[in-house]
C-alpha cells in the first residue's frame, strides 16, 4: 500500500513539474511578442498624450501615422522609400510633421532623432517639424537651415570681380 501511495505522489510531482516547465516555456517564448505589444501600447499612449499637448498649444491634428513615399536618387536611379511620421498637424495655415519622443530620445543631441527629423523635413511637403516630448510636456519647432556655401562663394566671386575691375580702372587712369 505504501508503494502505491509513493507512486502516486511521484506521478503527481512529475506532472506538476511538467506543467510548471510548460508554463515557463510558454512565458519565455511569448516575451518578444509581449515586448512588441507593450511598445505599441506605449507608442499609442504617447501619441494620444502628444495630440492632447499639441491641441493645448493650438495645433490641429490632421492625421495620425501619415505615410508618404519619398523618391531619392542612388547613382542617378530613383529609389522610392516609405516614410511614416507620428502626426501631421496644422496651425495658422501651416502644416507640420510632429515626432513624438520621450526621455533621452527627445533631445536634439540624439543622432537618430535628429536624422529622423531631418528626413521628415525633406520627405513630407510641410513647412517644418515639431519635436514633442510628452514626458517634459514640451513642443519644439525644429528647422534645418539649408546650406549657404553656394551663396557665399557667389558673393565672394562678385566681390573679387568688383575689386579686379576697380584695380583695372585705376591702372588705366594712371596710364603710361
Amino acid at each position: 500500500m505504501q508503494l502505491d501511495r509513493l507512486g502516486w505522489v511521484a506521478a503527481a510531482a512529475l506532472l506538476c513539474l511538467l506543467l510548471v516547465q510548460t508554463a515557463r516555456l510558454v512565458w519565455l517564448r511569448s516575451g518578444p511578442r509581449r515586448r512588441i505589444e507593450r511598445a505599441r501600447w506605449q507608442g499609442r499612449e504617447g501619441e494620444r498624450r502628444a495630440a492632447a499637448l499639441l491641441e493645448r498649444h493650438g495645433y490641429r491634428i490632421e492625421a495620425v501615422q501619415p505615410a508618404t513615399t519619398w523618391t531619392i536618387l542612388c547613382d542617378d536611379q530613383p529609389h522610392a522609400v516609405g516614410v511614416r511620421a507620428d502626426l501631421l498637424v496644422s496651425r495658422d495655415g501651416r502644416r507640420l510633421i510632429a515626432e513624438v519622443k520621450t526621455g533621452e530620445s527627445a533631445q536634439l543631441d540624439t543622432v537618430a532623432t535628429r536624422r529622423q527629423l531631418l528626413e521628415y523635413s525633406i520627405a513630407y511637403d510641410v513647412e517644418g517639424v515639431l519635436l514633442v516630448d510628452t514626458q517634459a510636456e514640451r513642443v519644439q519647432h525644429v528647422r534645418f537651415p539649408r546650406a549657404v556655401h553656394a551663396e557665399r562663394s557667389s558673393a565672394r566671386m562678385w566681390l573679387v570681380a568688383a575689386v579686379a575691375v576697380a584695380v583695372a580702372v585705376w591702372l588705366v587712369r594712371l596710364g603710361p
